[in-house]
């Protein structure tokens, strides 16, 4: 995701670099774990606010119209 990235992430991990493979690898599976994470987060809560805003009803409805 592009706004995680330049955001979060861009800069930071130069640091990866000076870390033994072992401590890479597992900081490498945090960091992604953290984004999956917070991906995960804003994908329910976009799903909160479209059930609270009735968009599947509304599309349902336009759909309706525009296919007879």
């Amino acid at each position: 995701n592009e706004l995680v990235l330049e955001n979060l992430l861009f800069g930071k991990l130069e640091n990866f670099a000076q870390l033994s493979v072992v401590a890479m690898a597992g900081t490498v599976l945090v960091v992604a774990l953290a984004i999956f994470l917070l991906c995960t987060v804003i994908d329910l809560a976009r799903l909160k606010i479209f059930e609270i805003c009735r968009v599947k009803k509304l599309a349902e409805a336009i759909n309706r119209k525009v296919l007879g």
